[in-house]
């Protein structure tokens, strides 16, 4: 498994993820993108300096999944973090665990962050145990946060600060 930067050829695997309603608890997402939206997205994804994106993807180099930096502040020397393995037959195989290492190297000694936060869904545990055992702790949830097709759901917000890394 390795993490490369996003690349103008991952377009189409961006589309296809960002579409697919099963992810959309993961991602925090509520509806299908168009394509004029995608290309939008994603010619400013390549030049956004506040986002960077990465495509995880196994040995033999099939993109699996997304991880990245969204909201990067220099000035407050923070970031939000995401990921998800879009392929559901590699969840909980590891790919998350090497992708968030991936992540808190860059943020913390690339970037030199000083604060990571996320979003995750309340009953999304095996992410949240991922980022526990990665040292975030909670911050809060907000109640009712995130509409799905069975209700409403929490979503807890959790942090890393570098120095309890």
């Amino acid at each position: 498994m390795n993490v490369r930067p996003v690349a103008a050829a991952d377009k189409a695997y961006l589309l296809t993820w960002t579409n697919d309603s099963s992810l959309w608890p993961y991602i925090l997402k509520h509806r299908f993108v168009n394509g004029v939206e995608h290309e939008t997205f994603f010619e400013q994804l390549l030049t956004d300096k506040a986002r960077e994106y990465f495509i995880i993807q196994t040995d033999d180099e099939k993109p699996v999944g997304l991880c990245g930096l969204t909201a990067i502040d220099l000035i407050n020397s923070k970031a939000e973090l995401f990921i998800f393995i879009a392929d559901q037959n590699l969840r909980g195989k590891g790919l998350g665990n090497r992708a968030m290492d991936f992540l808190l190297d860059y943020a913390f000694h690339r970037l030199f962050l000083h604060k990571l936060s996320l979003r995750v869904l309340c009953d999304n545990i095996q992410a949240i145990t991922l980022y526990k055992n990665k040292g975030f702790q909670v911050d809060g949830v907000l109640r009712d946060d995130f509409r799905t097709e069975n209700g409403f759901k929490n979503v807890q917000i959790m942090s890393l600060i570098k120095e309890h890394k």
